[in-house]
């Protein structure tokens, strides 16, 4: 049997999958950028720091905020959930980021959260996908 913990918008139909917990993101920055962020469409001033990998993070969030369609200062795009966060922390921008997964949490690293919501509209749903082998597969 093969087991698998995936993080996901829609499970694979071909799998038995258990949905485990729906995942929303929030913005996170440091507490200097936090200081000029009164509302969602402040962001328009600020650096968006994305993943490469979840390219609906922002696009999701921002409609959620009241703010579609808002034009950032600029965008930086990382490959990694460590990396973006360390960059919020370094003042390049807010990132987006899935509070329940974080080993440590946002203000260990000096983070905030700039405003008390809203939560990403469309969930990333993590859940535990069961296959069964076939026989003589390791």
């Amino acid at each position: 049997m093969d087991l698998a913990i995936r993080n996901t918008y829609s499970p694979d139909p071909r799998l038995r999958s258990h949905k485990l917990i729906d995942l929303h993101a929030l913005p996170v920055c440091a507490p200097q950028i936090a200081a000029r962020l009164l509302h969602p469409a402040d962001l328009a001033k600020e650096t968006l720091i994305h993943i490469s990998s979840r390219k609906t993070g922002w696009p999701d969030w921002l409609p959620a905020a009241g703010v579609p369609g808002m034009k950032p200062k600029s965008h930086l795009a990382l490959d990694a959930v460590p990396s973006a966060l360390e960059a919020a922390a370094q003042e390049r921008g807010v990132a987006l980021c899935v509070l329940r997964l974080l080993r440590e949490p946002p203000p260990a690293r000096g983070l905030v959260l700039p405003f008390k919501g809203p939560r990403s509209q469309r969930a990333h749903t993590t859940g535990c996908t069961v296959r069964k082998m076939r026989r003589g597969r390791r």
